[in-house]
């Protein structure tokens, strides 16, 4: 048997019920007996507005023939209660072998001996299928028509009611949340209507006094009576979150400048959230304050040593970022429209949370390996699983995932509650009014190390309780992946002479040693500015007198420095140097100068380039941008003496005493790649320290403990062949706190 409602059919479920001749004392009673016959809540409705049909007479009925009578009526359309009264004729429930009641009496509607039939009185309801609470513009009509030949209705009344309950409700479904008593003008024959869009009337369940999502489906029914017999008619309808739309929000919402510095930078960048990669540019103009100059046989790693890099990008980044995420909640309307609606939300709220994503499988070789090892500690032990750096390491993936969100600065209006079960995660709810009415927002806090990539899930579900471990929501929106980034300023460019070899700008930006380690280089100006003959001589001569080394005036022809060459400067040989010291009177002769006289050649090649290392620096010190970040200085050559001195010398990189700024120079030297010398100059500027070689003697103040001990060798080493960055320097330059860390990869991972 089945019904057709709703452009669909509904088949009559029946529940089991007890057998007897029982008699209803009204129709009420006998309304609830028949909506017990059906399980499925949409026959229940089918059934109840037949029986408002056929009115009071139902009550002269047994619990079977009324039974019977929900049976036919579905299987033929039937509504007309005069077939199925007792003796009514036609084949009704009065016929075959059903119990008859003992005085069946005239029913109230139906002739009786003496009387005048009356004209029966019948009321329709007609109201939206859809509806968004507070947000219909203009608000939709309750519709309801009347016929009443006989003027027989005396009193009626709209009430609502829900379909289903929840936790802490005040009601069981199919109570009156909201009723409306119809004044006689409501109850004439003809149409009536009524603007309404969901207002309550000051119900504990629904904060906001409007109807809400929570409780969806709400049916609305007419009733009217002419004090006797009693007409009744429905109306359901729904109330319907459609999705989550997530977008960036704004600046009054964080507070740190840092933070208002990524949040704009994103901005500006006009990556959809959606996107499946969401660059996070952490600023990291964080460069080493003070060089130690000279030699060292300490090839030892020290706590200091491994501590520097992550304490002053710590000290910095301490909490992370704070990135605003806004998420508008859309509702259907009555015209099929999708619309903000807060005061729809009622007590629910959004649910935050966020999943790692493991962003190393790219990375190849020995330096991937040792990452993607070390990554691999306590994966399935924190909440919730992944790869990003843990908190033991100085990030924040931990056993409770928390600190991943917070408030948005400027919003203390909007509910907010860290969740018992989903710790990681964070509920908030939305405001009724203002520019954020229909919105919730929150601020996204990821860990600063680079490299990390994180997804955003935002869920939003009518009834279910998202408070579980692992929450499943009929509306929700996702981020692409957000991955952290080290953002390192090139604030200028120079070279000695216009013909000079140079980098080109996006050369330099796509540096490819330093991409391993999520670290990009910005070149805000890609023009090269061209050193001033006269302020060069003269930065020059002040370099070579700030100099400590009391040799540099006389290992520097200053008269000789042929600023046209091309070279940085000009030395005087070990013969010119001898003839020129030997041409001084004695007393100006220094005392160091005596381990470099004759036969003493390599000591005076050392002292040559030592001394020119601590000139050249010290000279393009004067070039040193105003703007935060590194000055990078082109040459072609280091000195005339270069095939002289004990190793070739592509680049230096110096302090300059503000960790804020740095200096690099590049020689353009032929046998290695300015690329490579660009990536490992940039490394000591953040923090590194020099590794062992595998072609010629190590640098002295190497230190392997510093190094992936599994691999020949790092970028850090002076072998021009080696190309990349070790494991153990890449984590050092993403932020990880590398002190707990093994150089060997497999003793990393547990």
């Amino acid at each position: 048997m089945t019904f057709k409602r709703f452009d669909k059919d509904v088949r009559l479920r029946f529940a089991p019920v007890p057998e007897g001749g029982r008699r209803f004392r009204d129709f009420d009673e006998a309304r609830r007996f028949v909506g017990e016959l059906a399980t499925d809540s949409s026959d229940r409705h089918a059934l109840r507005r037949m029986l408002s049909r056929v009115g009071a007479d139902i009550c002269d009925l047994s619990d079977e023939q009324v039974r019977d009578f929900a049976a036919r009526a579905l299987a033929t359309g039937a509504l007309s209660a005069r077939e199925y009264v007792p003796g009514g004729g036609g084949g009704g429930l009065g016929a075959g072998p059903h119990p008859q009641p003992s005085q069946p009496g005239p029913s109230p509607g139906l002739p009786g001996p003496g009387r005048k039939p009356k004209a029966p009185f019948t009321v329709q309801l007609a109201y939206v299928d859809y509806l968004a609470p507070g947000a219909e513009d203009p608000k939709p009509l309750i519709r309801w028509t009347i016929t009443d030949p006989d003027v027989a209705i005396a009193s009626g009344k709209l009430e609502l009611s829900r379909s289903h309950d929840g936790p802490d409700v005040h009601e069981a479904p199919g109570a009156a949340i909201w009723t409306r008593p119809l004044a006689a003008a409501d109850l004439t024959a003809g149409e009536h209507e009524l603007p309404w869009d969901g207002k309550l009337s000051g119900h504990p369940d629904f904060p906001g006094d409007y109807v809400s999502v929570e409780f969806s489906p709400y049916t609305l029914k007419i009733t009217v009576t002419d004090g006797g017999r009693v007409e009744r008619d429905e109306a359901r309808f729904l109330v319907e979150a459609l999705r989550l739309e997530l977008e960036l929000g704004t600046e009054d919402m964080v507070e740190l400048e840092a933070n208002k510095t990524i949040l704009a930078r994103l901005i500006a960048a006009g990556t959809p959230l959606t996107a499946p990669l969401i660059d996070l540019p952490m600023p990291s103009n964080l460069f080493k304050e003070k060089d130690i100059l000279g030699k060292t046989t300490d090839v030892r790693l020290t706590t200091d040593d491994r501590l520097a890099s992550f304490a002053a990008y710590h000290a910095r980044h301490s909490s992370g970022p704070h990135v605003p995420l806004i998420a508008s909640l859309f509702f259907r309307d009555s015209h099929d429209r999708e619309v903000l609606a807060p005061r729809g939300w009622g007590r629910r709220q959004v649910l935050w949370s966020y999943e790692y994503t493991d962003m190393n499988g790219w990375l190849s070789g020995p330096p991937g390996d040792f990452v993607r090892q070390s990554a691999r500690y306590l994966v399935d032990e924190t909440q919730p699983p992944g790869t990003a750096c843990h908190e033991d390491r100085g990030g924040k993936r931990s056993a409770t995932g928390h600190g991943h969100f917070a408030a948005v600065a400027g919003a203390e209006s909007f509910p907010s509650k860290t969740p018992a079960v989903h710790l990681s995660g964070r509920f908030t709810g939305t405001v009724t009014s203002g520019e954020l009415a229909g919105r919730t927002a929150v601020l996204f806090s990821p860990a600063a190390q680079a490299g990390d990539g994180y997804v955003v899930v935002a869920r939003f579900d009518s009834r279910k309780d998202l408070d579980v471990a692992e929450p499943r929501a009929n509306v929700f929106g996702r981020t692409g992946t957000f991955q952290v980034t080290r953002r390192v300023t090139i604030a200028k460019l120079l070279k000695k002479q216009v013909h000079v070899a140079e980098l080109p700008a996006y050369a330099i930006a796509a540096l490819p040693s330093l991409q391993a380690a999520s670290v990009v280089l910005e070149v805000p100006d890609p023009s090269y500015e061209v050193l001033d003959e006269e302020r060069y001589r003269a930065a020059l001569a002040k370099a070579v007198a700030a100099c400590p080394d009391p040799l540099a005036r006389h290992v520097v022809e200053q008269g000789r420095d042929r600023y046209f060459s091309g070279t940085f400067l000009i030395l005087r040989t070990r013969e010119e140097f001898t003839a020129h010291m030997g041409s001084l009177p004695r007393e100006e002769v220094p005392g160091e100068a005596m381990p470099l006289l004759p036969p003493s050649e390599k000591a005076y090649y050392e002292k040559c380039e030592e001394i020119a290392g601590d000139l050249m620096t010290r000279m393009v010190g004067e070039w040193v941008s105003e703007r935060e970040g590194l000055t990078l200085v082109f040459f072609d050559g280091f000195t005339n003496l270069e095939s002289r001195m004990r190793t070739g010398i592509a680049g230096v990189s110096r302090a300059v005493g503000d960790p804020r700024r740095g200096v690099v120079v590049l020689f353009n030297a032929p046998f290695a790649p300015v690329a490579q010398t660009l990536g490992h100059e940039i490394g000591h500027r953040l923090f590194l320290t020099h590794a062992p070689a595998t072609n010629q003697k190590d640098a002295p103040d190497a230190r392997p403990a510093a190094h992936d001990a599994d691999i020949p060798s790092c970028l850090m080493s002076s072998d021009p062949a080696v190309t990349v960055f070790c494991g153990l320097c890449v984590l050092r330059l993403r932020g990880w706190d590398t002190r707990l860390l093994s150089n060997h990869a497999g003793e990393n991972a547990r």
